[in-house]
């Protein structure tokens, strides 16, 4: 709605949504939530974001991703997570 309503309007993610979004690519990343270090990197990705290193972390997940053969899936994560 914000792209369709305030066409050049810089958007915000509130810490929770940013978040969830986060954890939407980790699972891509990890292949499931249940995954052992599921939480562990959910916990880094919070420090990050709050540390504003949203950017370290899209280029550390992208080289993971093309490295364990998920850059398809994590790469469709991160298109949704930066359109919203």
């Amino acid at each position: 709605m914000g792209h369709d309503c305030f066409q050049g309007a810089v958007q915000i993610v509130d810490f929770y949504h940013a978040l969830d979004h986060a954890g939407d690519v980790v699972e891509a990343l990890l292949g499931s939530n249940e995954h052992p270090d599921y939480q562990k990197r959910q916990r880094a990705w919070a420090k990050s974001l709050l540390k504003d290193g949203v950017e370290k972390m899209i280029k550390q997940t992208r080289k993971e991703a093309e490295a364990n053969g998920r850059a398809e899936l994590v790469e469709k994560k991160l298109a949704i997570s930066l359109a919203t």
